[in-house]
């Protein structure tokens, strides 16, 4: 009898990790943005900017400001969501590990996460009145994009799902559960 029960719970044992591991994370889609823009002073704004839009996450910039500013901006320093009263993100790209110059970028949602490109927070284009797109070069200097917006370029192939021990099956075992 000891055995049957043992027998039976290693069956439930067994049914249950494949069930469960039948519900595996979403892979990442990570996809590549180009920018256009002009501001103020005549610079303008291009390159490339990555997002993972499945976590909504900035993960790498290349955003050039061309002449007379002639920078240009790698430094992903911070990604904020802006006060619950006027919404928005801003997305701040420094030219290295200072704080000053920065490239302020402002959109008109609130998350990234299945952002497709559009608008972003320009003089043309104000969708929020504090977080305007900028090129900032002192806490009261500032530089103020006068129209731009990110365009898809590519979608990069999703992150691969981490690895576990029963993943390298060749069927699916969801479909037993």
């Amino acid at each position: 009898m000891p055995f049957i029960r043992k027998s039976q719970f290693a069956a439930l044992l067994f049914v249950a990790v494949f069930c469960l591991n039948g519900m595996h994370a979403v892979a990442d889609t990570i996809t590549t943005f180009t920018a256009t823009g002009a501001f103020q002073d005549g610079a303008v704004l291009s390159r490339t900017i990555d997002i993972n839009i499945t976590n909504g996450q900035v993960l790498s910039a290349n955003l050039t400001a061309s002449a007379p500013q002639s920078m240009t901006f790698t430094s992903v320093q911070a990604q904020e969501a802006n006060y619950p009263i006027t919404g928005g993100l801003t997305i701040f790209i420094g030219t290295n590990a200072a704080i000053f110059p920065t490239l302020n970028l402002g959109f008109g949602t609130d998350s990234l996460i299945g952002y497709t490109g559009g608008n972003l927070n320009s003089q043309a284009t104000p969708f929020k009145i504090f977080y305007m797109s900028t090129i900032q070069f002192s806490i009261e200097n500032y530089d103020l994009l006068i129209s731009g917006s990110l365009t898809p370029a590519t979608a990069m192939a999703p992150t691969p799902e981490p690895f576990s021990l029963v993943s390298n099956r060749q069927f699916n075992s969801s479909a037993l559960c």
